[in-house]
C-alpha cells in the first residue's frame, strides 16, 4: 500500500521501482476481496465547529457529542439504528463491527444497542485474550450482532464472516480507514458483499473526504466531485456507492471549501499524476479546488512540490529557487490588468 499519513510518496525510497502493486479496486475485481456496498448516511452531529488539533478533531469534544451530551448522543444512535434497518441485512444475519472513538464511546454504543434489542459487546486494546476470543466466537455464531471496538480489529485480526462495518467516528487517516474497511472485505462462503455504513455530517474545513473515495474507486480520469455528481460510475465490479442527499451535500461542500494544507495538495497532485500520467498545472488548479495562492504560500511551485513528494523524476529541487519563484509568482496572481498581463506574456518565456 502506498498511502502514508503525510501524503508523500514511498517510491523515492526504492528509486521509483515497483516490484508489485495491487490497489483495493483491483483486488476486488480479481476476486481476492469481497465486493462492498457503501452507504454515506447523513449524521445529525455537526463537527464543523469542533477544534482541530495536530491534524485531528479534538477527541474530548467528540466524546462530549457522541457520549456525554445525552440528547445528541442518543438521537445519533437512533439515526444509526434506523440506517441499519434501511440498508442492512435482516438483524439475525448481521455479523458487524462498529469502529468507535474511544472506550467510553464503544461501551455507550453497546449499552444503547442492547437496550434497543440488538445484542452487542465492546472491546478495547486492553481487553484480555480470553474475552476477545469469547466475543469473536459469539459474533461469528450470531449470538451477538455487533462488537464495538477501539484500537483493535484495525489490522491483524481475521474474522472473514464480518458482513457489516459501521464507521462511527471521523477517520482522518486513510491508512486506518482502509485497515478498518479491510476487516470486512475478507472472502467468506455465503457472504455476497460487505455492507458499509459511513456516517457523514458537517465536517471541519481541514477534514478531507476525498482520499477515501479515491481509494474506493477504480482508476478514473474524473475528479471526486465529478464522480459524486455522476453517481460513481467507476466503482469496482459488483460494488456500489450511494450517498444520501444531505450527506452528499456535506461532502461536496467540504471538497469545495476544504483548507488546502500542504499534505492535502500533495494528495491531490498524486491523484492527478496517477490518473493523467502527467502534470498539467492549469488542469490541477481548475479540477481540484486549489488556487495558486494555496501553493505559493507554501514557498514552493506546483512542479517543485510534486518533485519534493517524489511524484516527478528528473527534476532537481532547489529550495532557494523555489522560494524566489513562489514569492514572485504569488505576487503576480494579484495582477488584474489585462494590459499588464499582455505585456508580461511578451517578455516572459
Amino acid at each position: 500500500m502506498t498511502e502514508r499519513a503525510d501524503g508523500r510518496s514511498i517510491y523515492t525510497y526504492f528509486q521509483g521501482r515497483v516490484a508489485a502493486e495491487i490497489r483495493l479496486w483491483e483486488a476486488i475485481e480479481r476476486k481476492l476481496l469481497s465486493p462492498f456496498h457503501y452507504f454515506g448516511v447523513t449524521d445529525n452531529v455537526d463537527l464543523s465547529q469542533v477544534h482541530w488539533v495536530a491534524g485531528n478533531y479534538d477527541e474530548r469534544e467528540l466524546e462530549n457529542l457522541y457520549v456525554f451530551e445525552k440528547a445528541i448522543a442518543e438521537k445519533r444512535v437512533g439515526y444509526i439504528i434506523s440506517a441499519l434497518e434501511k440498508y442492512c441485512l435482516e438483524p439475525g444475519e448481521i455479523i458487524g463491527i462498529g469502529f468507535c472513538l474511544n472506550k467510553r464511546h464503544a461501551e455507550f454504543m453497546a449499552q444503547v444497542f442492547n437496550k434497543a434489542g440488538i445484542p452487542s459487546e465492546f472491546l478495547v486494546a486492553e481487553s484480555e485474550s480470553a474475552v476477545r476470543d469469547s466475543v469473536k466466537r459469539r459474533l461469528v455464531t450470531k449470538e451477538i450482532t455487533f462488537v464495538f471496538v477501539v484500537d483493535i480489529y484495525n489490522e491483524g485480526i481475521d474474522i472473514p464472516e464480518v458482513n457489516t462495518v459501521l464507521f462511527l467516528r471521523p477517520t482522518e487517516s486513510l491508512t486506518v480507514f482502509l485497515q478498518q474497511l479491510g476487516r470486512g472485505l475478507r472472502l467468506c462462503e455465503g457472504k455476497e458483499a460487505l455492507t458499509v455504513l459511513d456516517f457523514v455530517g458537517q465536517a471541519h474545513q481541514k477534514y478531507s473526504f476525498e482520499d477515501r473515495f479515491k481509494a474506493l474507486l477504480s482508476r478514473s480520469r474524473k475528479t471526486i466531485e465529478q464522480e459524486i455528481k455522476t453517481g460513481f460510475a467507476n466503482v469496482p465490479r459488483g460494488c456500489s456507492i450511494q450517498l444520501e442527499k444531505q450527506a452528499q451535500d456535506y461532502i461536496l461542500e467540504n471538497i469545495r471549501n476544504a483548507i488546502n494544507t500542504k499534505r492535502n495538495i500533495v494528495s491531490k497532485l498524486y491523484d492527478l499524476i496517477e490518473t493523467k500520467q502527467e502534470l498539467k498545472v492549469r488542469e490541477f488548479y481548475e479540477g481540484y479546488h486549489v488556487t495558486p495562492q494555496d501553493v505559493y504560500s507554501k514557498k514552493v511551485t506546483v512542479v517543485g512540490l510534486a518533485a519534493q513528494a517524489g511524484l516527478l523524476t528528473g527534476y532537481e529541487v532547489d529550495a532557494e529557487r523555489e522560494r524566489l519563484l513562489a514569492s514572485a509568482l504569488g505576487k503576480l496572481t494579484f495582477v488584474d490588468s489585462r494590459r499588464w498581463i499582455g505585456f508580461m506574456q511578451k517578455i516572459l518565456h
